[in-house]
C-alpha cells in the first residue's frame, strides 16, 4: 500500500496466471520491478499506466484507492485487458477471466483449482457484501471448501505438481491506512496490523 502525503492511499495485488504462445518474449523487466515502480506513484491511474505498458504476460493485478476505485488489469500476449469490479466487488484467483485470454491459459489447465477458489469467494463476499469488515475477510480468506485446495490451501499430497499452499495472507484498507498480514496459512497464523509509515 503507498501514499504520498496527503494523496489518497492504494494497494495493489498482483496474482500469478500463465500464458505463453510463439509470440510471447520472455525477456521482459521483471515484475518486481514493474509492481515497485507502480507502488511508487502518487495516483492510482498512474499506477496504472506503469501497468498497462510493462508488456507483462504473465500477471493479473487489481488497484484500490483509499477513494472506493477498484480497477483490475490482465496480461497475456503481449497485450492486456483492464477490468472493472461487479457492484464494487473484484474476486481473482489464477486463471484468466479475459475472454480473449483463456485459449492461452495454461494455469488453469493444470491447476483447476483456481476457478473452485475464485468462485468460493465470491460466494463468501455475495453472502456479506455491504457488510464486509477485516475480520470478516480474516474468516473468509481461511475458508477449507475444496481442503487441500481451498481459499487457504495447503499442500495435496496427491498432486502431481510440486506442493503448494497459502504462504501469507494479506488485508489491505486503503482508506484507513492499515495492511493486515497473517505470515502463513491464515487458519494457522495471527494477522497483524501494519500501519505503514507516510
Amino acid at each position: 500500500m503507498t501514499w504520498h502525503g496527503t494523496s489518497p492511499a492504494f494497494g495493489l495485488v498482483s496474482t500469478l496466471t500463465v500464458s505463453m504462445d510463439e509470440t510471447q518474449d520472455v525477456r521482459q523487466v521483471p515484475i518486481s520491478m514493474v509492481m515497485n515502480r507502480a507502488s511508487r506513484q502518487k495516483r492510482l491511474y498512474q499506477s496504472l499506466s506503469t501497468l498497462v505498458n510493462a508488456s507483462q504476460n504473465m500477471l493479473g493485478f487489481i488497484m484500490a484507492s483509499g477513494e472506493g476505485e477498484i480497477i483490475g488489469v490482465e496480461s497475456a500476449a503481449n497485450t492486456y485487458e483492464v477490468l472493472y469490479p461487479d457492484k464494487s466487488v473484484m474476486v481473482r484467483a489464477n486463471h484468466y477471466l479475459t475472454e480473449r485470454f483463456k485459449p492461452l491459459d495454461l494455469f488453469a489447465k493444470y491447476w483447476s483449482d483456481s476457478y473452485l477458489r475464485y468462485h468460493r469467494l465470491k460466494v463468501l463476499i455475495e453472502k456479506d457484501r455491504g457488510k464486509i469488515t477485516p475480520e470478516l475477510m480474516m474468516e473468509k480468506l481461511a475458508n477449507h471448501m475444496n481442503h487441500p485446495k481451498s481459499i487457504c490451501a495447503h499442500p495435496d499430497p496427491d498432486s502431481a505438481f510440486p506442493p503448494s499452499q497459502t504462504l501469507a495472507s494479506i488485508i489491505m484498507v486503503p482508506e484507513k491506512r492499515v495492511v493486515y498480514i497473517a505470515n502463513g496459512n491464515p487458519c494457522e497464523t495471527e494477522y497483524v496490523a501494519y500501519h505503514p509509515d507516510p
